[in-house]
Protein backbone atom coordinates (compact mmCIF):
# COMPACT_ATOMS: atom_id res chain seq x y z
CA UNK A 1 0.00 0.00 0.00
CA UNK A 2 1.70 3.09 -0.85
CA UNK A 3 2.37 6.18 1.54
CA UNK A 4 0.47 9.36 1.03
CA UNK A 5 3.43 11.86 1.86
CA UNK A 6 1.94 14.88 4.46
CA UNK A 7 2.91 18.24 3.37
CA UNK A 8 5.94 19.92 5.68
CA UNK A 9 5.94 23.06 7.69
CA UNK A 10 6.47 25.89 5.46
CA UNK A 11 9.99 27.99 6.42
CA UNK A 12 9.46 31.56 7.74
CA UNK A 13 9.19 33.84 4.80
CA UNK A 14 11.40 37.48 4.40
CA UNK A 15 8.87 39.19 5.75
CA UNK A 16 8.31 37.42 8.53
CA UNK A 17 11.84 37.35 9.55
CA UNK A 18 12.24 40.97 9.06
CA UNK A 19 8.98 41.54 11.11
CA UNK A 20 10.13 39.27 13.77
CA UNK A 21 13.84 40.78 14.04
CA UNK A 22 12.45 43.76 14.21
CA UNK A 23 10.16 43.36 17.45
CA UNK A 24 12.99 41.53 19.03
CA UNK A 25 15.32 44.79 18.26
CA UNK A 26 13.00 47.12 19.30
CA UNK A 27 12.40 44.55 22.73
CA UNK A 28 15.78 44.84 23.41
CA UNK A 29 16.14 48.53 22.60
CA UNK A 30 13.13 49.19 25.54
CA UNK A 31 15.05 46.57 28.33
CA UNK A 32 18.13 48.75 27.67
CA UNK A 33 16.28 51.96 27.90
CA UNK A 34 14.61 51.52 30.85
CA UNK A 35 17.94 49.67 32.71
CA UNK A 36 19.69 52.93 32.12
CA UNK A 37 17.14 54.96 33.45
CA UNK A 38 17.32 52.69 36.27
CA UNK A 39 20.77 52.90 36.75
CA UNK A 40 20.40 56.81 36.52
CA UNK A 41 17.95 56.92 38.94
CA UNK A 42 19.87 54.33 41.41
CA UNK A 43 22.84 56.27 41.29
CA UNK A 44 21.12 59.81 41.53
CA UNK A 45 19.52 58.60 44.99
CA UNK A 46 21.86 56.96 46.45
CA UNK A 47 24.78 60.16 45.40
CA UNK A 48 22.00 62.36 47.00
CA UNK A 49 21.88 60.06 50.17
CA UNK A 50 25.41 59.99 50.35
CA UNK A 51 25.86 64.12 50.54
CA UNK A 52 23.20 64.62 52.24
CA UNK A 53 24.31 62.13 55.20
CA UNK A 54 28.06 64.09 54.76
CA UNK A 55 25.78 67.37 55.56
CA UNK A 56 24.23 65.59 58.16
CA UNK A 57 27.39 64.50 59.99
CA UNK A 58 28.98 67.66 59.20
CA UNK A 59 26.00 70.23 60.91
CA UNK A 60 25.88 67.08 64.13
CA UNK A 61 29.81 67.65 64.35
CA UNK A 62 29.59 71.52 64.39
CA UNK A 63 26.47 71.61 66.77
CA UNK A 64 28.18 69.96 69.44
CA UNK A 65 31.07 71.81 69.45
CA UNK A 66 29.46 75.13 69.26
CA UNK A 67 26.74 75.04 71.82
CA UNK A 68 28.96 74.50 74.53
CA UNK A 69 31.45 77.48 73.86
CA UNK A 70 31.09 81.24 74.32
CA UNK A 71 30.40 83.77 71.67
CA UNK A 72 33.26 85.50 72.86
CA UNK A 73 35.39 82.63 72.05
CA UNK A 74 34.58 82.01 68.78
CA UNK A 75 36.68 83.47 65.69
CA UNK A 76 36.23 83.22 61.95
CA UNK A 77 37.89 83.84 58.49
CA UNK A 78 38.26 83.15 55.11
CA UNK A 79 40.24 79.93 53.63
CA UNK A 80 42.42 81.02 51.05
CA UNK A 81 42.32 80.58 47.30
CA UNK A 82 43.81 77.29 46.17
CA UNK A 83 42.19 76.68 43.20
CA UNK A 84 43.30 79.40 39.62
CA UNK A 85 40.09 80.70 39.62
CA UNK A 86 41.74 82.65 42.71
CA UNK A 87 38.29 82.73 45.07
CA UNK A 88 38.45 81.45 48.71
CA UNK A 89 37.65 77.78 49.47
CA UNK A 90 35.48 78.76 52.04
CA UNK A 91 35.56 79.96 55.64
CA UNK A 92 36.97 78.04 58.84
CA UNK A 93 35.71 78.78 62.34
CA UNK A 94 37.66 78.60 65.55
CA UNK A 95 36.34 78.78 69.08
CA UNK A 96 37.47 77.24 73.00
CA UNK A 97 36.25 74.31 74.11
CA UNK A 98 35.86 73.16 77.86
CA UNK A 99 35.63 69.42 76.79
CA UNK A 100 38.21 67.31 77.97
CA UNK A 101 40.28 65.77 74.76
CA UNK A 102 39.32 62.22 74.12
CA UNK A 103 36.60 62.07 76.84
CA UNK A 104 34.17 64.63 76.12
CA UNK A 105 33.77 66.02 79.86
CA UNK A 106 33.59 69.55 80.72
CA UNK A 107 35.77 71.14 82.69
CA UNK A 108 33.87 73.65 85.30
CA UNK A 109 35.38 75.79 87.81
CA UNK A 110 34.04 76.55 91.69
CA UNK A 111 31.87 79.08 90.17
CA UNK A 112 30.43 77.73 87.19
CA UNK A 113 32.49 79.08 84.59
CA UNK A 114 33.48 76.83 82.03
CA UNK A 115 37.97 76.01 82.25
CA UNK A 116 38.96 76.27 78.54
CA UNK A 117 40.97 73.34 77.40
CA UNK A 118 41.96 73.81 73.68
CA UNK A 119 40.60 75.44 70.57
CA UNK A 120 38.42 73.56 68.31
CA UNK A 121 38.95 74.28 64.54
CA UNK A 122 36.88 73.64 61.71
CA UNK A 123 37.72 74.61 57.97
CA UNK A 124 36.73 73.53 54.25
CA UNK A 125 39.82 73.28 51.95
CA UNK A 126 40.47 71.83 48.12
CA UNK A 127 43.06 68.89 48.67
CA UNK A 128 46.44 68.70 47.16
CA UNK A 129 46.42 68.12 43.06
CA UNK A 130 42.30 68.86 42.45
CA UNK A 131 41.93 69.76 38.71
CA UNK A 132 39.23 71.94 38.97
CA UNK A 133 39.54 75.49 37.66
CA UNK A 134 37.39 77.26 40.40
CA UNK A 135 35.78 80.56 40.30
CA UNK A 136 33.93 83.24 42.38
CA UNK A 137 30.10 83.70 43.04
CA UNK A 138 29.00 87.12 44.34
CA UNK A 139 30.70 87.01 48.03
CA UNK A 140 33.63 85.72 46.24
CA UNK A 141 33.78 81.95 47.63
CA UNK A 142 34.29 79.11 44.88
CA UNK A 143 31.23 77.72 43.90
CA UNK A 144 32.40 75.19 41.19
CA UNK A 145 34.88 72.72 42.86
CA UNK A 146 32.60 69.72 44.42
CA UNK A 147 35.44 67.87 46.11
CA UNK A 148 36.38 70.51 49.01
CA UNK A 149 36.83 68.65 52.56
CA UNK A 150 35.38 69.45 55.93
CA UNK A 151 38.49 69.35 58.68
CA UNK A 152 38.36 69.27 61.88
CA UNK A 153 41.76 70.34 63.96
CA UNK A 154 41.57 70.06 67.72
CA UNK A 155 44.79 72.50 68.64
CA UNK A 156 45.81 71.94 72.15
CA UNK A 157 48.27 75.17 72.66
CA UNK A 158 50.08 75.95 75.60
CA UNK A 159 49.06 77.43 78.48
CA UNK A 160 49.21 81.12 78.94
CA UNK A 161 51.54 82.24 81.74
CA UNK A 162 49.55 83.43 85.21
CA UNK A 163 46.50 81.05 83.87
CA UNK A 164 45.43 77.69 83.53
CA UNK A 165 43.78 78.14 80.25
CA UNK A 166 44.70 78.39 76.45
CA UNK A 167 43.19 81.75 75.31
CA UNK A 168 41.84 81.32 71.46
CA UNK A 169 43.75 81.28 68.61
CA UNK A 170 43.67 84.81 67.36
CA UNK A 171 41.65 84.42 63.47
CA UNK A 172 44.77 86.33 62.33
CA UNK A 173 46.69 83.46 63.38
CA UNK A 174 44.48 80.54 62.02
CA UNK A 175 46.03 80.49 58.44
CA UNK A 176 49.15 78.32 59.72
CA UNK A 177 46.62 75.90 60.43
CA UNK A 178 44.59 75.96 57.25
CA UNK A 179 46.53 73.51 55.30
CA UNK A 180 45.52 71.26 52.30
CA UNK A 181 45.30 67.06 53.03
CA UNK A 182 47.26 65.61 49.96
CA UNK A 183 44.30 63.56 48.69
CA UNK A 184 40.38 63.01 49.20
CA UNK A 185 40.78 61.16 51.57
CA UNK A 186 44.10 61.01 53.47
CA UNK A 187 44.52 63.16 55.94
CA UNK A 188 47.73 61.77 57.78
CA UNK A 189 50.15 64.94 56.80
CA UNK A 190 48.43 67.69 59.01
CA UNK A 191 48.97 65.77 62.26
CA UNK A 192 52.30 66.72 62.27
CA UNK A 193 51.20 70.77 62.77
CA UNK A 194 52.57 71.96 66.11
CA UNK A 195 50.41 71.78 68.81
CA UNK A 196 47.63 69.74 66.90
CA UNK A 197 46.60 66.65 68.70
CA UNK A 198 43.78 65.52 66.13
CA UNK A 199 42.61 65.72 63.15
CA UNK A 200 39.03 64.39 61.56
CA UNK A 201 37.42 64.44 58.06
CA UNK A 202 34.10 65.48 58.90
CA UNK A 203 32.81 65.68 55.29
CA UNK A 204 33.88 65.26 51.62
CA UNK A 205 32.00 66.37 48.23
CA UNK A 206 31.58 69.70 49.88
CA UNK A 207 31.33 73.29 47.68
CA UNK A 208 31.44 75.49 50.31
CA UNK A 209 30.97 76.91 53.42
CA UNK A 210 30.34 80.13 54.95
CA UNK A 211 30.30 81.59 58.71
CA UNK A 212 28.32 84.79 59.95
CA UNK A 213 29.67 85.70 63.57
CA UNK A 214 28.00 88.99 65.79
CA UNK A 215 30.54 91.89 65.39
CA UNK A 216 32.74 91.70 68.64
CA UNK A 217 31.60 93.29 71.60
CA UNK A 218 33.30 92.13 74.49
CA UNK A 219 32.74 95.19 76.33
CA UNK A 220 29.11 94.86 76.31
CA UNK A 221 27.12 92.59 79.17
CA UNK A 222 26.93 89.30 77.83
CA UNK A 223 22.93 89.77 78.03
CA UNK A 224 23.19 92.39 75.26
CA UNK A 225 25.33 90.51 72.66
CA UNK A 226 23.66 88.65 70.16
CA UNK A 227 25.21 85.35 70.48
CA UNK A 228 24.23 83.53 67.13
CA UNK A 229 26.49 81.79 64.94
CA UNK A 230 25.42 81.39 61.51
CA UNK A 231 26.64 78.12 59.54
CA UNK A 232 25.61 77.45 55.79
CA UNK A 233 26.97 74.12 54.75
CA UNK A 234 26.82 73.45 50.66
CA UNK A 235 27.74 69.81 48.62
CA UNK A 236 27.53 68.24 45.14
CA UNK A 237 26.16 64.82 44.28
CA UNK A 238 28.36 64.38 40.89
CA UNK A 239 25.72 62.74 38.11
CA UNK A 240 27.38 59.22 37.11
CA UNK A 241 24.86 59.67 33.59
CA UNK A 242 25.81 62.83 32.26
CA UNK A 243 28.98 65.17 31.86
CA UNK A 244 29.59 68.54 33.70
CA UNK A 245 32.20 70.74 33.19
CA UNK A 246 33.14 70.15 36.80
CA UNK A 247 35.43 72.79 38.57
CA UNK A 248 34.48 75.13 35.78
CA UNK A 249 30.60 75.33 36.30
CA UNK A 250 29.07 77.10 38.49
CA UNK A 251 27.19 74.69 40.79
CA UNK A 252 24.22 76.26 42.65
CA UNK A 253 22.27 75.84 39.39
CA UNK A 254 22.55 72.10 39.04
CA UNK A 255 20.58 69.15 40.20
CA UNK A 256 22.29 68.01 42.78
CA UNK A 257 23.44 70.81 44.88
CA UNK A 258 22.22 70.12 48.00
CA UNK A 259 22.34 73.36 50.92
CA UNK A 260 22.32 72.83 54.95
CA UNK A 261 22.15 76.08 56.92
CA UNK A 262 21.39 75.83 60.68
CA UNK A 263 21.92 79.06 63.61
CA UNK A 264 23.29 77.80 67.06
CA UNK A 265 23.30 79.52 70.23
CA UNK A 266 26.50 78.96 72.12
CA UNK A 267 25.02 77.76 76.01
CA UNK A 268 28.24 78.31 77.86
CA UNK A 269 27.51 82.56 77.67
CA UNK A 270 29.53 83.17 81.49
Amino acid sequence: MAKIAKPGRAAFTLAESLIAGTLLSLFLLVGYSMLKMADKVFHQISGNEDATMQLKRAVRMMEKDLITTNILQVQGTKVPAHLPGGAFDGSAICMLSAAQNGTGDMVIKSDGEPTWQRNILYYIITPQGDPCAGGADAQGYDDRCPHKLLIRKIIDNPLVSGTEEPLLTPAASLSAYLTQPVGKTNISNLLGEANVTQVDLVARGMVSMQIKLPPPQSDLPLSGIPNEVQVLLTAFNEPKSRKLALGSLALTSQPGYLVNSFSIFPRNNR
